[in-house]
């Protein structure tokens, strides 16, 4: 089995990494940018300093939302958290099922 990732040691990397956020603004990297295409099928185009994401309204047509790149950031530790824990979830829910 996988082993399970220390949630602490995550937590206090994302929190140390926020704290040191100077209130600048910032472009995200490359390799982000290849990884996060989309967000619940709906396709980000990428900016300098902002993203647009571009909905498939079903009612109004295409919407289209900017954020700033700090958006990404600030929910981005909220995010892996709860990947995290999904991922604890899971394979406890496998160990139990093996012994049940």
């Amino acid at each position: 089995m996988d082993e399970l990732r220390d949630l602490s040691q995550i937590f206090n990397t994302a929190a140390e990494r926020f704290s040191q956020y100077k209130g600048k603004d910032f472009v995200l990297p490359q390799v982000f940018k290849d990884q996060v295409k989309e967000i619940n099928s709906n396709t980000i185009t990428y900016n300098k300093f902002s993203e647009i994401i571009e909905t498939k309204g079903t009612q109004n047509g295409v919407l289209n939302i900017f954020l700033p790149n700090q958006w990404f950031i600030s929910h981005l530790i909220s995010l892996i958290s709860i990947m995290n824990c999904c991922d604890i979830k899971r394979k406890h829910s496998k160990l139990l099922q093996k012994k049940g």
